[in-house]
């Protein structure tokens, strides 16, 4: 009797060992990674890449000199968090100033200044080009005689993309443009929001609703 009820015990003894161990075990494993859609969120799966500077350079030939103007829309900590903010050469918050009768050329650089050295985005996108394009005020683009431009609004200013994705039906990506301005718009002002869609998959069609976005700068414009 008393060596059964010694086994027993023992028996007892070793499966409560067992539980705790397995309880210490559960309580101190990491916890899954989880997926987020947007932002910077370190040690986390499925997270887009932080922009936190979006530069819109536009050179245009001055006489014999070509003169370059840098306007900047800057969201430090990417997506969410601090307030993004204006901030480049002649650009008065989010205004851009265009001379009448002007040919720009227009490139896009998106950075990442989260990181050291400083990421550029830009180059993802152009190697990515076949799932992203920019648009402007979400108007789709139209195609004649192989080129596709935009037209803003009311303020005489043409947009036409300069480069391509390079997929068997090749659309633009929009990392380079070029603004074509007619007569001056005195004090009006014009919006002017760049806005880059990430449309994966093959959905990419020239038009703006498939994807999503993945930066947005909200700039106003006006021609003098």
């Amino acid at each position: 009797m008393k060596t059964k009820i010694t086994k027993m015990m023992l028996m007892v003894a070793g499966m409560a060992i067992v539980a705790v161990t397995a309880c210490e075990k559960k309580k101190n494993d990491p916890a899954p990674p989880s997926s987020t859609t947007g932002g910077s969120t370190t040690g986390q799966t499925n997270t887009q890449e932080v922009i936190t500077d979006f530069e819109l350079h536009l050179s245009t030939l001055s006489g014999t000199n070509v003169t370059t103007a840098i306007y900047k829309y800057i969201d430090p900590d990417g997506d969410g968090g601090q307030p993004a903010t204006f901030g480049g050469v002649n650009q008065s918050d989010s205004v851009i100033t265009l001379m009448a009768n002007k040919t720009y050329t227009a490139n896009i650089y998106l950075l990442d200044k989260t990181k050291n050295p400083v990421d550029s985005i830009s180059n993802e996108v152009e190697e990515e080009g076949d799932e992203h394009m920019f648009f402007f005020n979400q108007i789709n683009p139209t195609f004649a005689l192989n080129q596709w431009t935009s037209v803003i609004g009311t303020s005489g200013v043409t947009v036409r993309y300069n480069d391509s994705d390079g997929a068997s039906t090749p659309r633009p990506i929009g990392l380079e443009s070029t603004f074509i301005t007619t007569t001056a718009t005195g004090t009006n002002k014009f919006p002017l929001t760049i806005a880059l869609r990430h449309q994966p998959n093959g959905v990419k069609n020239g038009t703006y609703a498939p994807g999503d976005t993945d930066v947005e700068a909200p700039f106003k414009f006006r021609v003098q």
